[in-house]
């Protein structure tokens, strides 16, 4: 009968988790997860044109979450070496990425909050093809690089971009098809993957 006696205290006293501390468990549990996220391209390995094409797609994907939950137009500016001929841009065409805020007309308003500058792993680099459907859309009115201004006019640079709509859609009427991510070897066949945005729903997918 004592046993009894001390279950049943045992019970009245056992003490439950109130629903504010179930929230804060989940509140660090969300906070580990996004930590582990931010550290994906590390764990899974950043080496060549597989872990190129992650970071950009990844890239791809938070200019479109950004869109639309911020009800803006976000460009990814992709420079390529054809475009841009300031010294400052030197470490970043054809290899860097970084998603900016663009106006009704595309023109470049300014970066995203404390984004910086992404590149692609060594010996790897971002290939746009113009014969895809269609060519790339453009940003124009680049006007900073870094924090340091270019100088002074309308339009100071053109440069490559993909640019989602605050609904997350593109804002061309038909999916770009030109994305590739290549690794530069002496091989005569190099790895490389492409990448195809759906205009509609500004979703990325691998071609096979």
């Amino acid at each position: 009968m004592q046993d009894s006696g001390n279950e049943k205290t045992a019970l009245l006293t056992r003490r439950y988790f109130s629903l504010m501390e179930m929230v804060m468990v989940m509140g660090v549990i969300m906070l580990l997860l996004g930590f582990t996220i931010g550290a994906l391209p590390n764990l899974l390995g950043r080496k060549g044109a597989d872990g190129g094409a992650r970071m950009l797609s990844r890239q791809l994907f938070l200019c479109r979450q950004h869109a639309i939950i911020n009800r803006r137009k976000v460009a990814l500016l992709l420079p390529r070496t054809a475009e841009l001929t300031d010294d400052e841009f030197g470490l970043y065409r054809d290899v860097g990425m970084r998603p900016c805020i663009v106006d009704g007309l595309d023109n470049f308003v300014e970066f995203i909050g404390s984004t910086k500058w992404e590149t692609v792993p060594d010996r790897t680099y971002i290939k746009i093809t113009t014969s895809g459907t269609p060519p790339p859309p453009w940003t124009t009115n680049l006007s900073e690089v870094d924090d340091v201004p270019f100088g002074s006019g309308p339009t100071l640079y053109t440069v490559t971009a993909v640019i989602f709509k605050s609904n997350g859609s593109l804002t061309v009427a038909s999916d770009i098809e030109n994305l590739v991510v290549e690794q530069m070897t002496d091989r005569p066949n190099p790895r490389s993957l492409s990448m195809t945005v759906n205009w509609l729903t500004g979703r990325t997918t691998y071609d096979d």
